[in-house]
């Protein structure tokens, strides 16, 4: 089965909860990444699940016309219940419904993970989007390496389950947005088991370590991007669109 077909078919029948529970803490977190940067007019996002990121950015920004896109129609269906007053497309990336330059925001939030060619994707984007909102999981990290060694949690768990194909560090993925034209704004290196250690993704022997996880994550969040399971969160503009 091709990631594509996964993601239309099998993904929301794992997870059942479609990741809702998690958007409140990506929305405050988008929200303090863009800060008074932006007054943006149009925003897509990409992947857009259930709906409540779209939602929070909708509120956030009243006056903007928000876009949201996916190929699930079951996600789709969901986002259309959470928020009516967005309008939801079930396209491809390569099929945006959006002219040349037109996005002011493209939201990639927790997507280049599951694409088969994610510099492809951002060389396109590069030809729509002033902006790029991102939040990618930091999974080429000793913790991963170490889980997919002993065998806990394999990449081909993490595949099957999540449907995580790509596996980044801070400079691969700076690397890919300079490629695609884009350069780096603002950025902060986030974990939710570090803001909120009762979230329900946390396995038992993370609780067990998670005191660690703080611990390195006060003293550097590099050093803890590199040795655990953090995301990182970033804007970036498009350096070949003039106007920004």
């Amino acid at each position: 089965m091709s990631i594509s077909d996964f993601h239309r078919k099998d993904y929301t029948k794992i997870n059942t909860t479609l990741h809702v529970e998690d958007s409140p803490w990506k929305i405050e977190k988008v929200r303090k990444l863009i800060g008074e940067r932006l007054s943006p007019r149009v925003i897509c996002d990409i992947g857009c699940g259930a709906g409540l990121i779209a939602k929070g950015m909708a509120e956030a920004y009243p006056d903007a016309k928000v876009i949201g896109l996916d190929i699930s129609l079951d996600m789709l269906e969901a986002a259309r219940r959470n928020n009516p007053e967005a309008d939801f497309v079930n396209a491809r990336i390569e099929s945006l419904p959006i002219g040349e330059g037109k996005a002011d925001i493209i939201m990639l939030m927790d997507v280049l993970e599951h694409l088969e060619d994610p510099g492809k994707v951002l060389r396109a984007l590069s030809q729509v989007a002033r902006h790029l909102v991102i939040k990618v999981p930091l999974e080429d990290s000793l913790w991963y390496w170490a889980n997919d060694k002993t065998g806990r949690y394999t990449r081909e768990d993490n595949r099957r389950k999540l449907g995580h194909i790509q596996y980044f560090k801070m400079s691969s993925l700076t690397g890919l947005l300079r490629g695609a034209g884009f350069e780096v704004v603002a950025y902060e290196i986030i974990s939710q088991n570090v803001d909120n250690p009762d979230n329900p993704h946390i396995s038992k022997l993370g609780k067990v370590i998670n005191p660690v996880r703080v611990l390195t994550y006060k003293v550097s969040k590099t050093l803890f991007a590199r040795v655990f399971n953090g995301s990182v969160m970033l804007l970036a503009a498009n350096t070949r669109i003039k106007g920004r």
